[in-house]
């Protein structure tokens, strides 16, 4: 069944079939077709850092993963914010192969095939930027996180079965959370992961929504306003002048 909660927080949400609508489309039209032109006049670059990231985590973990990223082009994010995307896909990427995708027994035992994807694409749209991850493992394991709310001492069994699952999922972006055990934790968030992307996303002003269904897929979908971008840039000349 899909879990479909809105406003987790004020920029992270769950969604199921919203579009991504601008704020201002009148302002963003120019830079929108600039920054399509320019696209269009690069090659499309192929960050080989993400594709060795995922071999190596998967390896470490004992699974098989594939990165696809022929729907990604690094030359649509602004080079004033790459340094902030870059972490937080680093992260997302991360967070797919360890907590999504499943091991090769059970992807086996799921009728899936042994290897995962974790899907990765780029696009311009209605003048926001629109990165996604998406894996095909597992996807939010509700009842992992209750356990592990639990052996915190975080809520009280009782309490927990009235909580709904929107408030469940919150708690993975809060600090020190964490549904991986110990001797996992090589490459997994160290309770850190996904706040420190909410944090990052913040500090864009962008959003962040989360769609998934159990045993299928987990999607992240991060969402930056171009105009913003922008006019940080200028502030940042305007500063730099004084």
């Amino acid at each position: 069944v899909m879990q479909l909660v809105k406003g987790l927080n004020s920029n992270v949400k769950l969604i199921k079939g919203e579009s991504l609508q601008s704020h201002n489309e009148v302002d963003l039209v120019a830079i929108e077709s600039e920054l399509m032109s320019k696209a269009k006049l690069l090659p499309k670059t192929h960050p080989h850092k993400f594709v060795t990231l995922t071999e190596a985590v998967a390896s470490d973990m004992g699974k098989v993963v594939k990165i696809d990223l022929k729907d990604y082009n690094q030359d649509l994010i602004p080079e004033s914010i790459s340094a902030q995307i870059d972490k937080i896909m680093t992260q997302l990427i991360r967070n797919a192969v360890c907590h999504g995708v499943e091991s090769q027994s059970l992807r086996v035992a799921l009728s899936k095939q042994t290897q995962g994807v974790v899907k990765v694409s780029s696009e311009i749209n209605a003048g926001q930027l629109v990165v996604k991850i998406k894996d095909d493992g597992q996807g939010i394991n509700i009842m992992k996180i209750k356990a592990r709310i639990i052996k915190s001492k975080l809520m009280g069994e009782s309490d927990i079965e009235q909580t709904s699952n929107k408030d469940l999922i919150r708690y993975l972006f809060t600090p020190g959370f964490s549904t991986v055990d110990a001797q996992d934790m090589t490459h997994a968030g160290h309770g850190i992961g996904l706040y420190s992307v909410k944090h990052l996303i913040n500090e864009l002003s962008g959003k962040l929504f989360l769609k998934f269904k159990r045993r299928e897929y987990t999607e992240f979908t991060i969402s930056i306003d171009l105009n913003t971008v922008q006019n940080r840039q200028t502030n940042n000349v305007i500063e730099g002048m004084i």
